[in-house]
């Protein structure tokens, strides 16, 4: 078979690996020594070559993981399989398969497993918005998918799994809040600084330049730290927006022994980076004096930035989460270690 470019076979290639249901990574080539012009390709299933283990070494010298730490690796998918297509560029100026291995080894692709090759699962747009309807509605993302696999007979048939359908949304979510709310969010936080210059707000930004994370605190919560920031509860449980944006909150308690607002932040992921540059935020905002204790669910990436932005507070976690997973974790023992 021949085909005009090189795009067209990297695509024939590609929705041959979709119909036989597995993933298409691009391997080696060779380019021409004068002109530097690709002339030979070679593509293979997105299992195989086994990647080379690389030793964690500095200088020659093995490092060591210290005692009571693990590292989580994820299973990778390499098993050697060999299956995998060549081609050139002929003399004619076409692209020309030159060989092709059909046989996986080690695993067993089928067309129903396409679903499966993160490449493959593309959410529709129509369906985007039809979901973002429902959401609206208030009906739950689980339900939704449910009721799309009734239609199509299975959800076999679905051509994308339900943390992708999730995953879309969010995405789009975050992209119509860039689009369309970002500048009122904004004039309200300008408005309120003009009112009172003890309002605190800062923001980051993505390489896109679009809008990540926003930390503000008012003038009250301010001047409440100073009296009450002993003990500080850190929450980042809250997804109730229609963005699906993790909503935190720095939360205080005062004489009388109610809850009293420290500060809010959105953010869109919930990892060690994000968490450290809100609490690094807060933590100017607030004079840089770092409350006495502070408690949180248990995150190891809310862990790892209270422990590296705020290591004078002690770090406790919160009675009402644990006692919520006690029917669970006491089951698994898993618990007693973090008591």
């Amino acid at each position: 078979m021949t085909f005009d470019s090189f795009e067209a076979v990297d695509e024939f290639y590609s929705a041959f690996g979709k119909a036989m249901g597995f993933g298409v990574n691009v391997g080696g080539h060779k380019k021409d020594a004068i002109t530097n012009e690709k002339r030979y390709q070679y593509w293979h299933c997105e299992c195989g070559p086994a990647k080379t283990k690389k030793k964690n070494t500095v200088e020659g010298e093995r490092i060591e993981s210290p005692v009571g730490t693990s590292r989580r690796r994820k299973k990778s998918k390499k098993c050697g399989c060999g299956a995998g297509m060549a081609a050139f560029l002929n003399k004619d100026g076409l692209w020309e398969i030159h060989k092709v291995a059909l046989t996986h080894t080690n695993h067993a692709p089928s067309p129903s497993k396409s679903r499966y090759v993160p490449t493959f699962r593309d959410v529709p747009k129509f369906v985007i918005r039809i979901v973002k309807d429902l959401i609206d509605a208030g009906v739950k993302q689980s339900q939704i998918y449910h009721a799309l696999a009734n239609q199509l007979n299975g959800f076999e048939n679905i051509p994308f799994l339900l943390k992708d359908m999730h995953n879309a949304v969010q995405k789009d979510r975050c992209k119509e809040f860039d689009e369309q709310d970002c500048h009122s969010m904004f004039q309200y936080f300008a408005k309120m600084k003009e009112a009172n210059e003890d309002f605190f707000y800062s923001w980051t930004v993505d390489e896109a330049n679009k809008l990540k994370d926003v930390v503000w605190v008012d003038a009250r919560s301010r001047a409440a730290y100073r009296d009450f920031g002993d003990v500080v509860c850190f929450d980042a449980t809250y997804i109730t927006n229609r963005y699906e944006l993790p909503f935190a909150n720095f939360v205080g308690v005062n004489q009388h022994g109610q809850s009293i607002l420290l500060g809010c932040a959105l953010i869109r992921h919930e990892d060690s980076e994000t968490y450290k540059w809100v609490m690094r935020q807060w933590l100017e905002c607030m004079g840089d004096v770092q409350p006495g204790g502070i408690i949180t669910d248990q995150s190891t990436p809310m862990a790892n930035a209270i422990q590296e932005v705020l290591p004078s507070s002690r770090h406790r976690l919160c009675v009402w989460h644990i006692l919520s997973k006690v029917p669970r974790k006491v089951l698994a023992m898993g618990e007693f270690k973090k008591r």
